[in-house]
């Protein structure tokens, strides 16, 4: 029940960063992610961006082994094929997560 969720603090909130980052695999880079009280324990939508469509699947597991996301599920992946967008990351990756809402307490 997200009403019995205590509001997060900022330190709380900067410790999920830290743990999102250590997470990350090489060759991957956190585009967006909602990370706010509400987002505790719920469905959200993280996007980040790899350099190969092997990033993407590596991206899944080290969220799913990470301890700190659960519900990990691959929605989408995209390949920038010519142009300014393709750069130096031009897979674009969408994850549906759940943020264990215990995480914050590690």
């Amino acid at each position: 029940d997200l009403h019995s969720f205590p509001t997060r603090r900022s330190s709380d909130l900067q410790l999920v960063i830290a743990k999102i980052a250590k997470a990350l695999p090489s060759n991957v880079v956190l585009q967006s992610l909602t990370l706010d009280s509400s987002t505790f324990g719920a469905p959200t939508s993280l996007s980040a961006l790899g350099k190969t469509n092997n990033d993407a699947l590596r991206l899944k597991t080290s969220l799913e082994e990470s301890g700190i996301f659960q519900n990990v599920h691959l929605e989408s992946i995209s390949s920038a094929t010519s142009g300014a967008e393709k750069g130096d990351y031009p897979v674009s990756i969408s994850i549906n997560v759940t943020l264990k809402p215990e995480v914050a307490k590690q």
